[in-house]
């Protein structure tokens, strides 16, 4: 089978499935839903990933009341 996707296939497949693991990391980490991370599959997703990261208040940062 992977002598017929050749080499940009193979990278494309670890694109693919690294992107969305290491965003659903940081997303967890700032406190939101890992899930923002399959919206870095899409086109522009990333971007707008690092947009929300970016300008979004997020909820591991944010004070609890005693």
């Amino acid at each position: 089978m992977l002598n017929n996707i050749g080499l940009p296939g193979i990278l494309f497949l670890l694109v693919l499935i690294i992107f969305p693991l290491t965003f659903w990391k940081i997303f967890t980490k700032a406190g939101f839903s890992g899930f923002w991370g399959l919206f870095s599959i899409l086109p522009g997703g990333v971007f707008v990933l690092l947009l929300v990261l970016a300008f979004v208040d997020w909820p591991a940062n944010r004070k609890s009341d005693p």
